[in-house]
C-alpha cells in the first residue's frame, strides 16, 4: 500500500519570524483541527507541532475508506509516531444493499442520526434538489459497500490489528460511539453537520450495544495472542450491552490485559446477572489496574437487580481510583470491596448508586445505610478526593439526591462554601466533623410515639440531624418511586 502524498513544499523562509518551539507547542494545543490544518503552513515548527497533534488520536469508523487511511498512517515513516490514541466508532447502517433503491433510502436512512428530528426529515429534505439527493443516495450506496467489505470473515480485526501494531507510541485504545449531530438542526448550513453528514447525508444511528461485537474486535486484535501490545495501557469502553458479555465469555481467557493500568467499561443495558462471571473474569485478567470505571446505565434506570460482581474477591493491588455508576449493592458487599483496597484506593466517585440490605430486623437511626457509608468511608479510607453524584437510596426509606428535590432534574445544584456536599466530603478526606449527628435518646422517644416504626413514616430526620441544602437533600419521591417498582 502506498504510503501518504508528502505535504506542500514549506518554503525556506517562514511566513512567521522565529517563535520557540514550546510557544508553537501551547498555540496549537488551543486551536480546533480545521485551524490546525491550515497554522501547519506558517512555518516548519509549526507544521510538526499540528501534526503531531492532528494525529495524536485516531477515529476510525466500520467502513473501508476508514481502514485505509489507517492503514497509510500506519505505514507512513512520521506520522505513525504521532499516534497516541485510538477511537473506533462501530456505529453501522444496517440496511440491504440488494433492491436498495433511492426511494427506500429517502423514506429509512436519508437525514437519519445526524439531529434532525423525524416530524422535520420530509422538511428538511425538501431543501434540496433531486439531483443532489441522487448524489447523496450514490455516496450512501458506496459507504454501505464498503462496510461490508470490513465485516466479512475477520478483515476488521486484522486490520486493526496490523494497523496497531505498526504505532509505536499507542498507549489507549476506546470504543465508542462519536459525532452525532446536536438535535434541531433542520435549518443550519450543511457547514455546520459532520464530514460525513456532509457526504452521505445520514450517520449510522445509537446502536445501545447493538454493535458492541466491534468493541470485541478492538481487544481482540489489541490484546489477544503472541502478538499481545503490552505498550498499551488504557482500554475505554462506552454504550456496551452488559448482557452481551456473557457470550464473549470464551474470549477472555485468550487475553492478556496485565499491561492495563485504566479500564473504564460504560454499559448502556440493566443488569441482568447472567453476564457477572464473564465480566468477573474479564477483570481478573487485568490484576495491575490502577484506576477502574464501571457504569451500569444513567440516572433513573431501574429493575436492576443486586450485583453479585465483587463476589469474587476481586483485588487489583494497585488500584488508586474507582469509580462505580448506577450499581445496586448491599452495603456489607462495597465495604468489603473498599476495605480490600484501603491500602492504595485514595479517589472514589459514586454516583447514583442503591444499597440493598436484606435485613428486615433494622430500626431507628441503623436504616440510615448511606449515613453509615460515609461514617466508613472516614473512618476505614485514607481517600484523598471522594465525589457524589446523582441519587443514593436504600431498601430502608432513605433517599438522598445531590440534584436537589426535583424529580426531573439531572444537574447538581451550584456548590458554595461549606455546603453539605463539601462537609460530607470534607469529613471523608480531612477527617472533618461528621455533618450528621445522631438525636438523643429523648428525641428519638418521642419520635417513637409521634410516628411509631412504620414503613411509610420512617425517615432519617427522625433520628439524625443535619444541616440541609440543594447540594445533598433527602428526596422523597425517591421512595415513592421505588413503591411503584424503580429498583433505583
Amino acid at each position: 500500500m502506498s504510503p501518504l502524498p508528502n505535504l506542500p513544499f514549506l518554503p525556506n523562509r517562514p511566513l512567521l519570524p522565529d517563535v520557540p518551539l514550546e510557544v508553537v507547542s501551547s498555540i496549537c494545543e488551543y486551536v480546533d483541527h480545521s485551524g490546525l490544518r491550515n497554522i501547519r503552513f506558517l512555518s516548519r515548527d509549526f507544521n510538526g507541532e499540528a501534526r503531531r497533534i492532528l494525529f495524536r488520536t485516531l477515529f476510525v469508523k466500520v467502513n473501508h475508506a476508514s481502514f485505509v487511511k489507517l492503514s497509510k498512517i500506519a505505514t507512513h515513516e512520521t506520522l505513525r509516531c504521532y499516534v497516541k490514541a485510538i477511537v473506533y466508532d462501530g456505529r453501522e447502517f444496517e440496511s440491504d444493499l440488494a433492491d436498495y433503491t433511492l426511494e427506500k433510502w429517502l423514506e429509512n436512512d436519508a437525514a437519519t442520526g445526524i439531529g434532525i428530528q423525524p416530524s422535520k426529515r420530509a422538511e428538511f429534505l425538501a431543501r434540496f434538489p433531486q439531483e443532489q439527493l441522487q448524489m447523496y443516495y450514490v455516496e450512501f450506496r458506496a459507504y454501505l459497500s464498503s462496510q461490508v467489505y470490513v465485516l466479512e470473515a475477520d478483515n476488521e480485526t486484522k486490520w486493526l490489528r496490523n494497523a496497531c501494531r505498526s504505532f509505536p507510541q499507542l498507549s489507549t485504545v476506546e470504543y465508542a460511539e462519536n459525532e452525532r449531530g446536536a438535535e434541531g438542526l433542520e435549518l443550519q448550513p450543511m457547514t455546520s453537520f459532520s464530514p460525513l453528514a456532509r457526504q452521505i447525508l445520514a450517520e449510522p444511528e445509537d446502536g445501545w450495544g447493538e454493535f458492541d461485537r466491534h468493541f470485541w474486535a478492538l481487544v481482540r486484535a489489541v490484546f489477544s495472542g503472541q502478538g499481545c501490545l503490552r505498550q498499551i495501557t488504557q482500554l475505554r469502553g462506552e454504550m456496551l450491552d452488559y448482557d452481551n458479555f456473557g457470550t464473549f465469555y470464551t474470549v477472555a481467557p485468550l487475553l492478556d490485559l496485565s499491561c492495563l493500568r485504566l479500564l473504564s467499561l460504560e454499559f448502556i443495558s440493566e443488569c441482568r446477572g447472567g453476564s457477572t462471571p464473564a465480566l468477573a473474569s474479564f477483570l481478573r485478567r487485568a490484576p495491575n489496574l490502577e484506576s477502574l470505571r464501571l457504569s451500569y446505565g444513567d440516572y433513573g434506570s431501574h429493575n436492576l437487580l443486586p450485583s453479585r460482581l465483587f463476589d469474587n474477591l476481586l483485588y487489583w493491588k494497585q488500584l488508586r481510583y474507582l469509580s462505580l455508576q448506577n450499581m445496586n449493592l448491599p452495603p456489607w458487599r462495597l465495604r468489603k470491596l473498599l476495605q480490600r483496597h484501603s491500602a492504595t484506593l485514595r479517589s472514589l466517585e459514586l454516583s447514583s448508586m442503591t444499597l440493598q440490605d436484606s435485613n428486615k430486623t433494622l430500626k431507628g437511626s441503623t436504616r440510615a445505610l448511606w449515613i453509615a457509608m460515609i461514617q466508613f468511608l472516614s473512618q476505614s479510607m485514607s481517600l484523598k478526593l471522594v465525589k457524589f453524584d446523582g441519587y443514593f437510596v436504600t431498601d430502608s426509606g432513605e433517599a438522598w439526591s445531590t440534584f436537589g428535590k426535583e424529580k426531573d432534574i439531572f444537574v447538581s445544584p451550584p456548590r458554595y462554601d461549606n455546603c453539605l456536599i463539601s462537609r460530607i466530603e470534607h469529613f471523608i478526606t480531612n477527617s472533618g466533623p461528621c455533618p450528621f449527628t445522631l438525636k438523643s435518646s429523648d428525641q428519638q422517644r418521642k419520635v417513637d410515639v409521634e410516628v411509631g416504626h412504620t414503613e411509610h413514616s420512617w425517615i432519617p430526620e427522625n433520628f439524625w440531624a443535619w444541616e440541609e441544602d440543594n447540594t445533598w437533600t433527602f428526596a422523597p419521591f425517591l421512595v415513592h418511586m421505588r413503591g411503584q417498582g424503580w429498583n433505583l
